[in-house]
């Protein structure tokens, strides 16, 4: 498979629940059964991995479709699936299927990549692979599960002998179907970071493995900075969220600096109510998210106003600036500074739990790290 390939996937479930949390309709969804070979696949990849740790050679064909409850047809496609993933040997000359010695297969982790041009994490896979090998004795090794139709996923991570599963930046039509892998299948699951806050709340809630960012801690570093630079009135630039955006108010409030909810603007609403703000509020920084498309918008508006009434920007890197840099395309305009988070530990965090977890058996578990930084 071409490691630059990607794909955009979405679960369902058809829970009465998550229609209420997230206002999504599920009564038109289908749910449809498990062709007889998908089930034979679990078995047989069960067996192969709790049998033979050591390796062997598996019962004749016969026999392996007698205790898996397939016809030959189904069984020859099963043994052409596994072996083009290292999982067994079939060999005419030698008269029958092979499990190489677990110490000798290759351990893959499948690894789900959402909105993957926009994913700060799309362009960590690389790094992140070679920090497994590096750690792991090239043990265990990064596979991009790829499929047209989402509920097809669990297929293809039995399909390429996947033995846990990491979810990069799942959203909230995402959470029901991992919830149902989680709890309801024998592959595990590993969720990491929301950098979308409004799944945040339901991953909590349903206890889903997860690595994420530390938002309490983003707040207190945005907080100290504005106190250290001497910014006493703020506005920002972002889709508020309740519980988010009362967090960050507060930290700001604790440090001295009021923050009221009309000083949020939303990206949408830039051209129509950024001037009135400025004029309004005289704000000395704008903290904005959202990208190159709406710092554009930011940037020209303010290249509109006298140098000594432009606010300072703080700005978050979404990976979507120019390859020039926004300082040189906007030279009169005064940037505080760039917002990062740190993708490659919060992967790299993760990766490595689930790698623990397949080989020692420790647990899963929710963690929220400080990857959090803003630089000059």
């Amino acid at each position: 498979m071409n490691e630059k390939k990607f794909f955009l996937c979405f679960f369902f479930q058809d829970t009465l629940y998550y229609e209420k949390q997230i206002g999504i309709r599920m009564d038109h969804i289908k749910k449809t059964g498990s062709p007889a070979y998908l089930e034979a696949l679990k078995k047989l990849t069960r067996l192969i991995h709790a049998e033979y740790p050591d390796g062997g050679k598996l019962p004749g064909a016969p026999e392996m479709c007698r205790r898996l409850g397939i016809c030959m047809v189904t069984y020859i496609k099963i043994l052409k699936i596994l072996s083009k993933e290292s999982l067994l040997v079939t060999s005419k000359g030698r008269g029958g299927t092979y499990i190489p010695p677990k110490n000798e297969r290759r351990r893959k982790i499948g690894i789900v990549v959402r909105n993957a041009e926009e994913s700060p994490f799309f362009g960590e896979i690389p790094v992140m692979t070679e920090a497994l090998k590096t750690l792991n004795n090239e043990r265990f090794v990064l596979h991009l599960l790829q499929a047209s139709r989402v509920e097809d996923i669990y297929e293809k991570a039995l399909i390429h002998a996947v033995e846990g599963i990491l979810w990069f930046n799942p959203d909230v039509e995402a959470v029901p179907a991992i919830t149902q892998i989680q709890r309801g299948t024998d592959i595990p699951i590993m969720t990491l970071d929301l950098w979308t806050r409004e799944p945040r709340h339901l991953v909590e809630q349903e206890n889903i493995n997860c690595v994420m960012q530390d938002s309490e801690w983003e707040y207190e570093l945005i907080a100290d900075y504005a106190v250290q630079n001497g910014h006493t009135s703020i506005l920002r630039i972002d889709k508020p969220n309740e519980v988010y955006s009362n967090r960050f108010m507060e930290a700001l409030r604790q440090k001295g600096i009021p923050f009221t909810p009309d000083r949020y603007i939303l990206p949408g609403n830039i051209r129509k109510q950024l001037p009135g703000k400025l004029s309004e509020k005289h704000p000395t920084l704008l903290i904005s998210e959202g990208g190159f498309a709406v710092y554009r918008q930011i940037c020209e508006l303010l290249s509109a106003l006298p140098e000594q009434e432009r606010p300072a920007m703080l700005i978050r890197d979404a990976g979507n600036l120019p390859e020039k840099g926004i300082k040189k395309l906007y030279p009169g305009i005064r940037f505080a500074g760039t917002m990062k988070s740190d993708f490659k530990r919060i992967g790299r965090e993760g990766a490595l739990m689930m790698v623990r977890h397949l080989r020692n058996g420790e647990p899963l578990c929710q963690k929220k790290i400080r990857c959090f930084s803003i630089q000059p």
